[in-house]
């Protein structure tokens, strides 16, 4: 039997937030936000009673270019910040 907590609405809306933000910051550090195509996008994969694991994909996809790649993240369930995993 699977004993983990659901995640409530109040972590729900905080991890929303963290993934908006390292989105924007990941685009911008990589250099994707000034470029044609350039994209990242987080997802919520699954998570148990002490960290949930995102996917972060990354790259560019344009008429010249097709690079992707991906990145497993990790974020402690009780700070919502990023660890190792």
């Amino acid at each position: 039997m699977n004993n983990t907590k659901e995640l409530r609405t109040k972590e729900l809306n905080k991890l929303t937030t963290l993934m908006d933000r390292l989105e924007r910051e990941l685009s911008a550090d990589w250099g994707l936000s000034g470029l044609s195509g350039g994209f990242v996008t987080i997802s919520l994969d699954e998570y148990d009673n002490e960290k949930i694991f995102l996917t972060c994909i990354a790259g560019v996809q344009n008429d010249v270019e097709d690079r992707v790649d991906e990145y497993p993240l990790t974020v402690n369930r009780t700070t919502m910040t990023v660890v190792d995993a």
